[in-house]
Formats: C-alpha cells, structure tokens, sequence
C-alpha cells in the first residue's frame, strides 16, 4: 500500500482528506486500514488522502503536534475499533476538527456484508463495506482507559 509521504514535525502541515485511527486498538483485521484508506481515496479522488500512520512516529510526536498538523484536514474519516471503540486521543481530534468547522466521518467495519464495488480496481473488490456516520458522537465508557475510551454513541433513530 502506498500512502502520502511522511511528514514531518519541520513541514507545514498536510491539506487534504484525513484518515485517522485509534493507535493501540486491535483491528480484527489486518488489512483494515488499508482497505479504508482505499475507500476514502475513492470517495475522495481529487484531493490528497493523508494516513495519519505516515504522521506520527510515537505516541510523544502525537501529543506535540496533533493540533498543528490536523489543521490541513479538509474532511476527517475515523476508522472506529470493534464495537465502535475508539481512543481518548480520536475523541479529542474530531471535538477538535468539529470546532474548527471540519466534517468528521466514522468509518464503522461491517464484516457482514461485503463491498462489490467501492474500489476502482478489482484487486480491491470483495473488501470490507463500511457504514458512515456523519457527525459522530461519543459516548465516554472509562475515562481511565486511553485506548477504550469512548464508543459511538446510538444515533436518535436507534434510542
């Protein structure tokens, strides 16, 4: 898979669509990311698609340059762990990019139905389908727990 280059802390930040994953939570498949990466590049062919993997190098680089680098999105897809899971820090960067007028987009894997044709290649076809969430809320599970944070929170029509 070959995403937009690296940044660094010294470049300016990236403009484009990002796509941004909880670190640390365990994707129940390996490929995951990078079968979403090919479904935001597709939605999106006319803008650059930044992997928020090629931007951080730890945790520490995360914490120090989040909000100058998130500052180029354009659109935000987050990529949300089983059971809609996602981290403290994927909390703290969509309240973020909403303010700032950004739309945010959750990406929710759904294994049981399969995407014929979200790809522009056939290599890619038969690969996860997933739902989108414009506009996603969170609901806090542990405050004390980083990387289980927060979940979706059910939408009006589901409570």
């Amino acid at each position: 898979m070959v995403y937009a280059s690296p940044h660094r802390l010294e470049d300016r930040s990236p403009e484009g669509v990002f796509l941004l994953a909880p670190m640390g939570v365990r994707l129940p498949d390996p490929d995951l990311y990078e079968t979403a990466f090919d479904f935001v590049k597709v939605l999106h062919p006319a803008e650059p698609v930044i992997a928020d993997k090629t931007l951080w190098v730890s945790t520490a680089h995360w914490h120090a340059t989040w909000h100058e680098v998130l500052e180029g999105a354009t659109r935000a897809y987050i990529l949300v762990g089983p059971g809609g899971c996602v981290g403290r820090g994927i909390v703290d960067e969509s309240l973020y990019l909403k303010e700032h007028g950004v739309t945010v987009v959750a990406l929710i894997p759904d294994f049981e139905h399969r995407a014929d044709s979200f790809a522009s290649d056939a290599d890619s076809l038969g690969k996860v389908f997933f739902e989108e969430i414009e506009e996603p809320t969170w609901l806090i599970v542990d405050e004390e727990d980083y990387t289980d944070y927060a979940v979706l929170a059910p939408s009006r029509e589901e409570q």
